[in-house]
């Protein structure tokens, strides 16, 4: 399943929109305002699944986090060290704040959908790139980089704790062949019960998404018009990796990807050449 900003059950609209979800009786082509889940206003919806009696809502939290470590001690003087420096020289008009931008999955009870009950919450750092739904599970996908001093991206998950906390090393794995400053984060959550998101991460970037029952792709453009694949096995909440590789050109979309009888097919555009190639790979992603 995909997510959208529309979604129903028969009986309810479920329509997302800024920080709120509107829920919509229909009673024999009758609508009623029904009632509306609020969230909080640092919150950014942006879309929506259904799961039975459950409702995920899914978008991006924002917020100022403070200044540059090493540029500016708040607790200090301004016209000392190196944020003086960098004013006088013209170069900073303001003092060097930066935020912080969380993408999150919120699950909600909805078997009395005139009053949803918040469930659970996780939240991994950085932006919202794309999510699918398989059975019970949301595999979400955010792409981040480091900033304020931070190694490792922050997490929150209700299932654990209301306070934010880093990503555990040993969750991390480095990809040699495709050096990325920031991450890519795969968060499985089980909509169905109260168990914390299993994560995964990368150092490398997504951006074009495609999943079946068992493998997700994640492609990105490279400078020199070629495309790197990475592809993830699937098993409920375990995540693992399975290969990457790349293939000449560039996709048009998520729909430039298919899987068949465990090979993936890519099509590509060379614009340069203004030509376009159909590539086969295995499992592994070598071009067959």
């Amino acid at each position: 399943d995909e997510a959208d900003i529309v979604k129903t059950d028969g009986k309810y609209i479920y329509i997302a929109g800024n920080n709120v979800v509107r829920i919509v009786g229909t009673d024999h082509g009758k609508l009623s305002d029904g009632t509306a889940i609020r969230l909080s206003t640092d919150k950014n919806v942006q879309e929506i699944y259904m799961d039975g009696n459950r409702l995920i809502v899914l978008g991006t939290r924002s917020y100022d986090s403070g200044v540059y470590p090493g540029v500016f001690d708040p607790a200090g003087p301004i016209d000392e060290g190196p944020a003086a420096s960098l004013l006088e020289n013209g170069k900073i008009g303001i003092l060097p704040y930066y935020s912080k931008t969380f993408s999150f999955a919120d699950v909600y009870d909805i078997s009395n959908p005139l009053r949803p009950i918040f469930l659970k919450g996780h939240e991994m750092q950085g932006s919202y790139q794309s999510s699918r739904k398989s059975g019970e599970i949301v595999y979400l996908v955010t792409n981040t980089y480091p900033s304020g001093g931070g190694l490792l991206p922050m997490m929150r998950d209700t299932a654990v704790s209301n306070q934010e906390f880093s990503m555990k090393l040993g969750d991390v794995m480095i990809m040699p062949k495709h050096p990325c400053p920031g991450y890519l984060v795969i968060s499985a959550v089980n909509v169905q019960n109260e168990e914390k998101a299993e994560v995964e991460a990368r150092t490398a970037y997504g951006a074009t998404m495609y999943m079946n029952e068992s493998s997700m792709y994640l492609a990105f453009g490279n400078s020199g018009n070629s495309t790197s694949i990475i592809k993830f096995e699937l098993e409920g909440m375990k995540v693992g990796y399975a290969g990457s590789g790349t293939v000449p050109g560039q996709l048009l979309n998520q729909f430039s990807m298919d899987e068949y009888e465990g090979n993936l097919r890519v099509a590509t555009t060379v614009w340069e050449k203004n030509s376009n190639g159909l590539f086969i790979l295995d499992h592994s992603l070598n071009i067959v």
